[in-house]
């Protein structure tokens, strides 16, 4: 046999530009069906995390009177978000009145949640670690801005009368408190604020209805956990006990109202950005 036999045959330029774009088809192929089952995994990740944060609020309801957290809160004045950052108490005459965030970080310090919960993995939003005090030092989740860098989900307003009904009302139900109906939307995946109401019709265009959901899952959707403990991925945001917008009044597209239009309609708070500590956006 011939020294040229016994040789092993190269590839031809014809052969390796083949074999090339068959790895290319194939990477097109598994790069988009990975990276849906990363988001996937996020998602479960992401509800994992709200119905955590419900199940810590009853825990603190059952040692706080049966009230979701809550601080100081006045009737009727606006609500209010990430004040009383360095303030060690949340509770003083000299706290702010109706702050939504202050009130779910003192699930924080009770020390029922870490704040690594507070973070939907396929966000934008960072832990807040940059502050080396102890967790006493706050009263709510960093100030710096952009307000809400380190926070990914949205609330119902926890206080009363302030058009939330809270149960010393006669003949009215509190939306955010353990005997609000089980149907509530009581948190859910932050909302940006940028044209997030476009529609009041639940059977909007899928465009337009994008624009409406919340952007840390791509504009697709967005999870909510109910006030009975139960969550689910919701494709658009008309979810709910009154099936209205969670993120916006019902009846209007008035963007900077927190006052729910009716005793059932849900407003998930805050949305993004903030240009300040109350309901104002860039």
């Amino acid at each position: 046999m011939s020294q040229k036999s016994r040789l092993s045959r190269a590839f031809t330029l014809v052969e390796l530009l083949v074999v090339i774009g068959v790895i290319a088809l194939l990477i097109s192929i598994l790069i988009p069906a990975l990276n849906s089952a990363r988001e996937r995994a996020k998602r479960i990740k992401c509800l994992s995390n709200l119905r955590q944060i419900y199940q810590a609020e009853q825990i603190y309801a059952v040692d706080n009177k049966g009230q979701y957290p809550r601080v100081c809160y006045m009737p009727g004045n606006s609500a209010f978000f990430f004040t009383m950052f360095s303030n060690p108490d949340p509770f003083t005459g000299s706290s702010q009145y109706n702050d939504i965030t202050a009130g779910i970080y003192l699930l924080v310090r009770a020390k029922l949640l870490p704040l690594e919960v507070f973070l939907c993995p396929s966000s934008t939003q960072k832990l807040d670690d940059e502050d080396p005090r102890s967790i006493w030092a706050h009263s709510n989740f960093s100030d710096r801005q952009p307000y809400g860098w380190s926070l990914s989900y949205s609330f119902a307003n926890q206080y009363p009368e302030n058009g939330n009904y809270s149960p010393d009302r006669k003949g009215a139900e509190y939306k955010h408190a353990p005997n609000a109906p089980p149907d509530n939307a009581v948190a859910a995946d932050r909302n940006d604020g940028e044209n997030r109401v476009q529609s009041l019709s639940p059977s909007a265009p899928t465009s337009e209805m994008q624009k409406m959901n919340s952007k840390n899952h791509g504009t697709k959707g967005q999870n909510v956990v109910f006030n009975d403990g139960s969550g689910k991925w919701c494709q658009n945001p008309f979810v709910g006990h009154a099936q209205d917008n969670i993120y916006t009044r019902a009846i209007d597209t008035n963007n900077n109202n927190t006052t729910p239009a009716h005793k059932y309609d849900t407003i998930l708070l805050p949305t993004y950005p903030l240009n300040s500590h109350t309901w104002e956006r860039n």
